[in-house]
Order: C-alpha cells, then structure tokens, then sequence
C-alpha cells in the first residue's frame, strides 16, 4: 500500500472513530434529558398501541384524551421499537428509560448523515463535522425528545435515489417518499419539487406512474388505522392550520403569507428547464425555512432544515465559507437561547433525569420577542444564502435557454448512426431532437439525377434550407420537415419539428457551410480508416439494405473523388475527431464473419484539459497512447482494441469525477458493455463542459 492510501485510509478510520465517539455522547446525553412531549405525550400513546394492540388514534379521539401523537403510522411503528425496548430492559431506570425510547431518534440521525455522505462523498468529513455536531439536533432530538429526524432521515433518503438517475432507483425514491410522508405530513410541502425535478428527467408517462404509484403508497400507510380519530389527531391538529395564522387582511378576505411564499418557490422550480442536485435541495431547504420564518415554530420543526443547510454550506466557497459558518453557528446559539430560555408552552420543556427544569425559563416579553426577532431574521439571511450558493451552483453552464447543437459529420459507414446512440444513451431520448441530413436529398431513390450526382456531392442536398432549420430551431422556433425513409427510399410528409435541450445534426455534410458551422456548439467528425469503413458498409449495404457485395465495392470506388474533394475537408472544422481502425481489417473486406478488434484514436484541441480522465482510465490497465501534434494545436489519444477486450470500467463514476455538475449536463447514467463506447461518452461528455462553460 503507498503513502497516499496509507494517508487515506488513516483519515477514514479517525473519522469513523469521530462519529462513533460524539455517537456515544449523544446517547449519554439522550438519556439524562426528556420533555413532557416524550413523557406524557409520545410514550403514553405509543404504549397504548403496543399494549391494546388497536387503533390508537381512535381511542383517543373517542375518550377525548390529550391529542398526543400527532404523526401518522410509520412514525408509530418506529416508535413502538423504541417503547419495547424500554418495556423489556429499561426497569425503573429514569436514564435507561429516556435512551431506550430515544434509540430509533439515533439510528436516524446516523442514517441521515450517512445519506447526505453518499450525496456528497467529497465532502463527507466536512459534512460530517457541521451536521453531526449541530445544536439543534442535539437538543431538539437527544434532549427535547422530538422526532422530526425520521421523517428527514426518510426524505433524505428517498432525494439519494432520486440524484442516481436511474430507472430502477425510481420505485425506492417514491418509496422512501411515502414513507417520509406518513412519518410527518410537513414532508408535503416538498413533494412537489421533487416530482418536478423527476418531470424534467422522465417522460410524461413515467411521471404520472410515479405520482399515482406515490399516492397509492401513502393512502396504503394510512389506511390500517384510517378513521375519525386518524383524520382528527394527524391530519387536523393544531400543527396543520398555523399555516394561516400569518396572512395579510384585504377587507373581509385574508391572503396567507406562508402559502403564497411555497407557490412562488413552486413557480420558480417548474420555470427551470433543469436543476442539479444542488439547487434542488436549495428550494427543499428553502421551503422548510419558510414555513419556519413565517409560522410560530416548534423546536422540533428546526430539524427540518439541518441537512439542506449543511449542505449548501459545506459546498458554498472557500471565501465565503468563514462568514457562512459564522452565520450558521450563530443561528444554533440563537435558537438554543430562544427554546431553552424564553419559548414557553402549556408543558414542559426540558426535564433532567425526570425533574422539570423550568428554572432555566426567563419571562420577559421584550426579551422573547427580541430573541425571536434575531431568530427570524438569521433565517432569513439563511433564505438567501441557500438561494444565492444553490442559484450559483446551477448557473456554472452558460446558454440555458438556448438549445446545445451537436453536428456530426462523415462519410457513409463511417459510425456516424452508431454515435447517435451513444450520444442518446446519456443525453437522454427526452431531451434529444435528431436531424438526419438525409431528409434533405433533393431527390427520392431511383430519380434520373442520381446518375449525375452522387450523394456526397453538396449540389445533391438541401445544405442551406438544413442550415437555416438548425438556426431557427436554436433560436427555440419550430420547423417543418421531411425525413428520408431508408426502406423505401421516399421522403415522408412534412411535420413540425419542435426544438429541445440537445439538437443533433447528424448526415455527410454536417460541417459543410460556414452558417451551419457557426450554428453548432460541438462539432464532430468520423474519420474512420478506410478498409473498415469499407467492411463496415459492406456488411451492412448487403445485409441491411439488399445491396451486391460487388455493386457496394463499385459505389464506394465511385464515390472516392467526392468523398475526398467534399467529405474529408470537413474534417479540419471538427472539435472531436473519431477514427475506429483494426490493422487486420484488410485482409478481411469480404468475410462477412470477421470480428474486427476495433482499436480508438480520438484528436481534439491542446485546449481541452484532460489531466483528470486520463489517470483515472489508466486505473483498468488500458493500452492508452497520449500525444500532442506538432503544431501544438492538437492532442491525439489512442486506445488500442486488445486492451479493451474483457474490461469493466465504472464510467459514470469517472464521469462524476472529471465532468463539473454532471447532472446538469446528462439525465441519465453512463451504461456500456463496450469500452470504446464509454471512452467516447466520457471525451463528449467533456466537451459539452467545456463549450457550456466557455472555455472553448
């Protein structure tokens, strides 16, 4: 093992110890400290539960007991663990009975910080730090007793599945979302961005699966203990109205200030083409902390925002991050001093080993509403901080409303179709408009002026009427076209096309006219060597199309001088220049059963940084060939076909790594059982960075 593990793993074992060491003082403290919320409120209706097994909720609506349970099932069922535990070991032990029930609040706790590590694995120590040692989790969980943690710890779940992109990931998001729910319905409140968010991912259809499969699963929770007393104790307790106690009066009508600022924060998400992780869980934590601002709180409700605050400040800027923390740690003192000292209740805040400590209470309305104000007010720069560091995260690509244009260009068999499925594999179908350039042939199959022209001759095609449909199409217009149908040889009717994220212009002179060029943002070429482009389109014209092997081998002879006077020039417009070749290939034009080993040579310009990928390639032992040209204008990377033969390369990880906010760019993951695929998705992938940024 080197140096740099060694260091590696050192650090990883002292953070674990960390975690396990302030762990371990938590639940210390969880057990000296509790509230009349756990002691007369939360056990006593959980043991009722547990002892009569029948619908608590009922029973204490029909006996008009203490409406003590405010949480729909799942929160009881977790808690009931907590209850048995104490029932079977605690005794008469004020201490053991306090830790036991408390339990389940801490492998909560533990499972939230784990998941916003998995959100952010590179920030882990520093999450770590400011989420575990956050005051307002320690009291309001370990000594208040509440049990707002469960439900976050569920939702933070539930946003880990659903940043992975990935379709079988989908039914855990709307699981863990239902789960987060019918532990405290304030989840509610962010339900909305988040399918808004899984919208601009996932077509319509999968959308609206996912939000009935959603529903499906709440009222399933629910249904078990479903009732009169079930809708009175959790669906309107006192909690669920304080959302109108804050509202601006126009004559006799009110206007809810709360609610109107989560339809604004709603507006603002559906207006958003897209979101990153990071300016997603923004608008979650901002969501929260406005309920928070605007509504009399509870200890407990804080807990909502703890998360999504770390977050933004752990990934806000080195020079920002000081002040950032100042202003975080201030907000935790400030709501330590308002909730221990002034928040009062008709119960008891804070008991020590069961003694009230009521003493610590200072009545002075002045000071109460002075501290509130400070409060309130952090919260609200808070508001603003996590909207300003969440914006600026999701602003690091330039041109959000223009469409991104891709042209790729080459001749016939060259693999031009077979980068158009690459491409789509991790841009995503949704977000994807393809043009063929074959839809604009001036002439269908079998026409009398195929015989002057072949169709690698410009004067053959409609290159200026294709060029002026990409430059409306990035200007957001829409436009009608034909399309070429390859088993007929026929053009088909008209229809709009209508822009989207990503447009690709894919045919044999997608590079030809300066206005076309000038009109796309990444410009491809497939320089594939001759003899296995001509065993490729022998293949396919006879297998595929019903060509002769002879009458393939004669049209590509006769297409040699356009290809060169009109193809091959089009290569020096390329930003990405492709070339699949195999040494062996020409002995084998004719034999259909060949299996090429297929080796990949990719050049672009010097510009393009690539210090990040190419360690991480040379990690799975790839024959990697790495060269600037003479002219110092140009690099060329070579990938050589053995080496790429039985290999498994993890690329969506690498693409994390070395591609900025990834999610930005892709909706979906990087998945290829072909190393060369993967490679090429990985230099692309790159590219669009770098045009989307400027930098080239």
């Amino acid at each position: 093992m080197n140096e740099e593990n060694k260091q590696y793993h050192t650090i990883g074992k002292k953070f674990w110890i960390f975690i396990i060491g302030l762990t371990i003082v938590k639940c210390i403290i969880a057990g000296f400290f509790s509230s009349d919320y756990q002691d007369i409120m939360f056990i006593p209706f959980v043991e009722s539960f547990v002892k009569n097994h029948e619908n608590p909720y009922q029973y204490y609506y029909n006996n008009h007991l203490l409406s003590s349970f405010p949480y729909p099932t799942i929160m009881l069922l977790i808690e009931s663990i907590g209850w048995i535990l104490k029932h079977l070991f605690a005794g008469n032990s004020v201490f053991l009975s306090n830790l036991l029930f408390k339990l389940p609040l801490c492998f909560f706790d533990l499972l939230c910080m784990f998941m916003l590590i998995k959100l952010y694995p590179k920030q882990r120590k520093r999450l770590a730090l400011i989420y575990y040692t956050s005051p307002i989790i320690l009291y309001s969980v370990y000594m208040h007793g509440q049990l707002d943690i469960i439900p976050i710890a569920f939702l933070m779940v539930s946003i880990y599945c659903l940043v992975q992109n990935r379709k079988k990931m989908d039914y855990a998001f709307v699981f863990f979302l239902a789960a987060s729910i019918m532990t405290k319905q304030h989840i509610l409140a962010v339900v909305p961005i988040l399918l808004m968010d899984y919208y601009k991912k996932r077509s319509v259809k999968e959308s609206i699966l996912i939000t009935c499969l959603l529903g499906i699963l709440t009222l399933g929770f629910a249904l078990p203990f479903w009732g009169e007393g079930f809708v009175g104790i959790v669906l309107f307790n006192r909690e669920q109205t304080a959302i109108t106690d804050v509202f601006l009066s126009y004559s006799d009508i009110k206007l809810y200030i709360p609610v109107l600022a989560v339809i604004l924060i709603f507006l603002k998400v559906m207006c958003l083409r897209n979101m990153n992780k990071d300016l997603l869980l923004s608008f979650c934590g901002i969501t929260f902390f406005v309920f928070l601002a605007f509504v009399s709180p509870m200890p407990g409700w804080f807990v909502w925002i703890v998360p999504f605050s770390c977050i933004i400040f752990s990934n806000s800027q080195l020079i920002q991050r000081s002040t950032y923390y100042i202003s975080y740690y201030i907000f935790h003192l400030t709501y330590l001093i308002y909730f221990i000292v002034f928040h009062k209740t008709e119960f008891v805040d804070l008991s020590f080993l069961g003694m009230p400590l009521s003493d610590l209470k200072i009545e002075n309305s002045t000071l109460t509403n002075l501290s509130f104000t400070v409060l309130a007010g952090l919260m609200f720069f808070l508001i603003y901080v996590m909207y300003h560091v969440g914006i600026n995260s999701n602003s690091l690509y330039k041109r959000r409303s223009l469409p991104f244009t891709i042209g790729i260009s080459g001749d016939s068999a060259s693999g031009k179709s077979t980068l158009i499925d690459i491409i789509s594999d991790f841009l995503g179908t949704k977000d994807l408009l393809f043009i063929e350039g074959d839809g604009d042939h001036r002439w269908e199959r079998g026409e009398e002026e195929w015989k002057q022209f072949t169709h690698l001759n410009p004067k053959a095609n409609y290159l200026y009427r294709q060029a002026q449909d990409v430059s409306e199409l990035r200007r957001g217009q829409s436009v009608l076209r034909t399309q070429y149908d390859h088993d007929t040889g026929k053009f088909t009717q008209q229809q709009l096309i209508k822009p989207n994220r990503y447009i690709v212009v894919c045919g044999l002179h997608s590079l030809y006219l300066p206005q076309m060029r000038d009109n796309l943002d990444l410009k491809i070429y497939m320089d594939t060597e001759e003899d296995l482009r001509k065993y490729w389109k022998t293949t396919r014209d006879t297998s595929k199309r019903g060509y002769s092997m002879t009458n393939t081998i004669k049209q590509i002879e006769e297409r040699m001088p356009d290809y060169q006077q009109y193809i091959l020039p089009q290569k020096q417009y390329a930003d990405l220049v492709i070339t699949y070749f195999d040494p062996a290939i020409g002995q084998h034009i004719s034999d259909s059963d060949y299996q090429p080993v297929i080796s990949l040579r990719l050049t672009m310009s010097s510009a393009v940084n690539l210090e990040r990928l190419t360690p991480e390639l040379l990690k799975y032992q790839i024959d990697m060939n790495y060269e600037f040209s003479e002219t110092l204008n140009q690099q060329t990377i070579v990938f050589e076909g053995d080496s790429l033969e039985q290999k498994e390369i993890p690329f969506y990880e690498i693409a994390v790594e070395v591609v900025d906010q990834l999610d930005e760019i892709v909706t979906e993951r990087l998945k290829n059982s072909d190393m060369r695929e993967g490679i090429i998705q990985l230099f692309i992938l790159i590219l669009i960075s770098k045009k989307m940024k400027g930098e080239l």
